[in-house]
């Protein structure tokens, strides 16, 4: 949906079924007039944080224009969306936006429009993307019962218990049961070998990209990235998979959160971190019948000077999803820009690694089959 779009007749129609506070969005023409001009503004902007934006390791442009697109020509877009429907549309609510199908097409362009300006800078240098001292990096994945690098996914049948949606007591509750997929837990296993002299702190990064047409960042998967003190010699590893910090670590259930809010018992800071965190059930994608062929990559980069002083905050955010939901204190552990350095555009991923000793990438397969 990008802007060579936003005048133009959009064909589908979507109803929630909310109940009657809700209205369905029809077929037609947003009202485009203010989008155009909010766009010229903030790519003019994005223009004027690039000779700026990226520096040390650190893209010191990227929150301000964020900022400034969430605020103006993202909402403003759900605004024009919502206005559609006549009525009450869900686009212009935050709780119900992503019911319509609409909403991930409107973020897509809100998507593009960052890497406009991801792609104006620099390519990233040796410094960024190279660790003197790293000899060789090797990797492998396990999963639970199955073949080595080959996940295995499979859908079930979930339910989940909730208070009803307008209750203001505890005790009235719902079962909702969905289909939905999953895969077998698995574990990374990486060794890293290294002729440095100290112990010296990395980052381990782990993506993941279809082989076939899956070059390019617009499907690569960041799958976790951890601190480690690296020695000399050889270095060994096993990290489950939901030790990766964007996934949610909750120890509640929905239905526990509602009550523990409706009860007092759980602080509405609670109730807002309690599930925070992307599912594990989603975090690996579907594959196919017959295996599908993605490719693993791990790279080990160096800390940037200025991270070397909260490296206690990898371990006090271990619990937390916090690559996802940010930190309740304090600042991140890492510095570097989210999906880094994978945010821009590199066309084939070995246009990147280029021979580089502290990078590996493995061929894995994604075979989507019975849970058994």
């Amino acid at each position: 949906m990008g802007p060579d779009q936003w005048d133009q007749w959009i064909g589908d129609r979507y109803d929630p079924r909310l109940g009657w506070g809700w209205t369905a969005r029809q077929p037609g023409i947003m009202d485009f007039g203010p989008l155009y001009f909010l766009l010229d503004d903030i790519r003019s902007y994005a223009w004027q944080l690039v000779p700026m934006g990226y520096s040390g390791g650190v893209d010191w442009g990227i929150s301000r224009l964020g900022q400034r697109l969430e605020v103006e020509l993202h909402n403003s877009g759900h605004d024009s969306i919502a206005a559609m429907s006549g009525g009450r549309g869900v686009m212009a609510l935050p709780t119900g936006a992503m019911r319509d199908p609409i909403f991930y097409r409107w973020h897509g362009a809100m998507h593009d429009l960052v890497k406009e300006y991801k792609n104006r800078l620099a390519p990233y240098s040796e410094a960024d993307l190279g660790f003197p001292g790293v000899t060789s990096v090797s990797a492998s994945v396990r999963s639970e019962g199955g073949e080595l690098n080959t996940f295995h996914t499979y859908r079930e049948m979930a339910s989940v218990n909730l208070d009803s949606l307008d209750s203001t007591s505890p005790g009235s509750r719902m079962s909702l049961q969905y289909s939905r997929m999953n895969h077998r837990p698995f574990t990374w296993d990486i060794v890293i070998n290294t002729n440095l002299r100290a112990r010296t702190p990395a980052i381990v990064r782990l993506f993941m990209m279809p082989t076939r047409g899956g070059g390019n960042n617009r499907v690569t998967i960041h799958m976790d990235h951890f601190y480690m003190d690296l020695t000399p010699g050889v270095n060994r590893i096993s990290r489950d998979e939901m030790e990766a910090p964007h996934l949610s670590k909750s120890r509640w259930s929905l239905s526990e959160l509602q009550d523990g809010l409706i009860n007092g018992q759980v602080s509405r800071s609670q109730f807002s971190w309690g599930g925070c965190g992307w599912p594990r059930h989603l975090n690996i994608p579907r594959g196919t019948e017959r295996g599908m062929d993605w490719t693993l990559v791990v790279m080990v980069s160096q800390v940037l000077p200025a991270d070397i002083p909260r490296l206690g905050a990898w371990t006090a955010n271990r619990n937390l999803a916090w690559s996802y939901c940010g930190v309740g204190y304090g600042v991140v552990p890492d510095s570097r820009p989210l999906g880094f350095p994978t945010d821009r555009d590199f066309g084939d991923i070995r246009n990147l690694v280029r021979g580089r000793r502290n990078w590996a990438t493995v061929p894995v397969r994604i075979v989507h089959g019975p849970r058994e």
